[in-house]
């Protein structure tokens, strides 16, 4: 795996803003840290994604259904980004990331909480299926509001 060496603010932005789409969190670890956890089946991304921010690092937990991969990362911008993603300690999509979204942020999104659907569909009254191959991005964590 490539590993990139210069990491702009932006791009680390792009990935923490995705993460926190997804399957990442802020906590508080004697300092605010993001956190993010996946099984072995997404270890290369678990680690990519700690390639990506400077100083953070993979720990590797065992547990009862297999390995999983924590990354962790501490900045102190982690102290604003918290303020604007969990105002009522509960996790919302801020106003101003619509502003800031790219296809960074949105690859990040998908690897975290993607899957791609394949399947057919037996159409009515014809003889033959109808094929879908679509991608979809979970937002159930979402409220109504948060996912228009």
């Amino acid at each position: 795996m490539h590993e990139n060496t210069e990491r702009s603010s932006l791009t680390i932005s792009s990935i923490i803003n995705g993460s926190l789409l997804g399957d990442g969190c802020i906590a508080k670890n004697r300092k605010w840290v993001f956190e993010e956890s996946h099984t072995a089946k997404q270890e290369d991304y678990t680690r990519w994604k700690s390639s990506m921010l400077p100083g953070s690092y993979v720990n590797v937990i065992n547990r009862s259904f297999g390995l999983v991969y924590r990354v962790r990362h501490n900045s102190p911008l982690y102290v604003e980004t918290r303020r604007q993603w969990y105002p009522n300690t509960r996790k919302i999509i801020p106003k101003q990331l619509m502003n800031e979204l790219d296809e960074l942020t949105l690859l990040v999104w998908y690897m975290d909480d993607g899957d791609k659907v394949d399947r057919q569909i037996k159409l009515k009254h014809t003889e033959g299926f109808k094929q879908y191959n679509t991608c979809r991005i979970s937002t159930a964590c979402f409220n109504y509001k948060e996912n228009l």
